[in-house]
């Protein structure tokens, strides 16, 4: 099982490249970062998980 992500700029209508995405996992004491990653030309951040 993965984690798919695709960002879309509406503005321009296209793929949003160069977004950070940070993929965190809640807990009794907060949020824990697990990954991250910048999305490229098609607005997709490849393994995250």
């Amino acid at each position: 099982m993965g984690i798919s992500t695709h960002i879309l700029d509406t503005t321009r209508g296209k793929p949003a490249a160069g977004v950070t995405v940070v993929l965190e996992q809640s807990s009794d004491v907060g949020w824990k970062k697990v990954n991250a990653g910048v999305t490229d030309t098609d607005g997709r951040v490849k393994g995250l998980m």
